[in-house]
């Protein structure tokens, strides 16, 4: 029985029917299609962002070490305004959290979704400096440190917009599902399908996540409205446009489903970016302290990303706690008219990670005493000019 209601007798025109017919079944199996491959590909960025929002927060906790007290102050100032609602997704907004949560640092979603103006010169510098000591440690391969630099550079501003962790990269990131609303013109119209069509071919991998469903990017193009004019159709006329539409839009969804295929391609090689840039942070962090969990020797490949993740959770827990220490040290001296380290320390001393070693946390304390903190008040620490 043929999908669309129009008689052989009316039109005499049954090889259009089949034709359409067809057509009917193409869409239906690019729909399976790019729900299959849409499910693993957003698990997949979902993965990507976590490991990006982690280096990030590795970057912070290595990149401060080599900031004076004053850019220090002047980092966490920078960021003290609350970001709006994340327009990302929920797995974006978890990871900042978590992230932040393990720096001690509540406003590490502002450092995040406003990376142009977060990235200043005093952090690249810092960053720099501590790139440059990678570049020159022998267990470093080159692409280890060039990969950690990146991501403190208008490429790696870049990357975190195409996995919409910045607010720009979330707001791209629905350029498919509004691009009719954006042009001004209607879903199933030659415009629309047009609008949707230069939408896709522009998308990055967050902007294919954010229609990754059949359901999104059918919706986009229009199909229940094309569909609804073919069966609705009184003249052949009507039924050609109709037809000509159905093919654009098809021919749109197809480019999508490529898409989706090319693109998973590129989070493979992102992730390993990934994962290549969180070897180098631990070759910083490590020169400080000695990891307090087993550091897995695996590649730093998309194959072994499961093990980077928890990898990356356990450094994070155990390095983001020199940065609870100083920014407590900053709000102290803030605070206390006589602030002394030594009452100081005992209160950050319960502030350490659940299961880090009283023995371990006291070594980051005196790292800390002793590399990265004044213990007389500064201006910065004060908010005296």
């Amino acid at each position: 029985m043929a999908i669309f209601p129009f008689a052989d007798w009316f039109y005499h025109l049954s090889q259009k029917q089949d034709d359409l017919d067809d057509e009917y079944n193409t869409y239906l199996k690019l729909c399976e299609t790019i729900n299959a491959g849409g499910v693993k590909f957003d698990h997949e960025l979902s993965t990507l962002q976590e490991m990006a929002v982690m280096n990030y927060g590795l970057i912070i906790a290595a990149a401060q070490t080599q900031m004076s007290e004053s850019d220090y102050a002047a980092f966490l100032a920078n960021n003290e305004q609350l970001p709006p609602p994340h327009p990302s997704s929920a797995a974006v907004i978890t990871a900042i959290d978590a992230t932040a949560a393990m720096l001690g640092l509540a406003n590490l979603g502002a450092f995040l979704w406003n990376l142009k103006t977060a990235l200043t010169p005093a952090f690249r510098s810092a960053a720099s400096t501590v790139a440059n000591s990678l570049r020159s440690t022998p267990q470093v391969a080159p692409e280890l440190s060039e990969s950690w630099i990146e991501l403190t550079t208008e490429r790696g501003v870049q990357a975190a917009d195409e996995i919409a962790i910045t607010a720009d990269g979330a707001d791209a990131a629905r350029a498919i599902g509004s691009a009719t609303a954006d042009a001004g013109v209607q879903a199933g119209s030659d415009a629309g399908i047009e609008a949707v069509g230069s939408a896709v071919a522009d998308a990055s991998s967050a902007g294919v996540s954010a229609g990754l469903n059949a359901l999104g990017i059918v919706a986009a193009v229009g199909i229940d409205a094309i569909l609804g004019a073919i069966d609705g159709a009184q003249q052949s006329k009507e039924l050609e446009q109709a037809k000509g539409r159905l093919d654009k839009a098809l021919g749109v969804i197809n480019q999508f489903s490529k898409k989706l295929d090319d693109q998973f391609t590129t989070l493979q090689l992102d992730i390993e970016k990934q994962a290549q840039a969180f070897v180098a942070s631990m070759a910083a962090l490590s020169a400080i302290q000695a990891p307090m969990f087993a550091v897995t020797n695996l590649a730093p490949v998309y194959a072994n990303r499961v093990q980077y993740l928890v990898n990356m959770r356990q450094a994070l827990t155990q390095y983001g706690y020199l940065t609870v220490i100083r920014s407590n040290w900053l709000s102290y001296q803030r605070n206390v008219a006589q602030a002394s380290w030594s009452d100081f320390a005992p209160m950050a001393l319960q502030l350490r990670p659940e299961l880090m070693s009283t023995d371990v946390a006291n070594k980051f304390l005196a790292y800390a005493k002793s590399k990265l903190i004044t213990t007389t008040p500064s201006a910065a620490a004060t908010g005296r000019k």
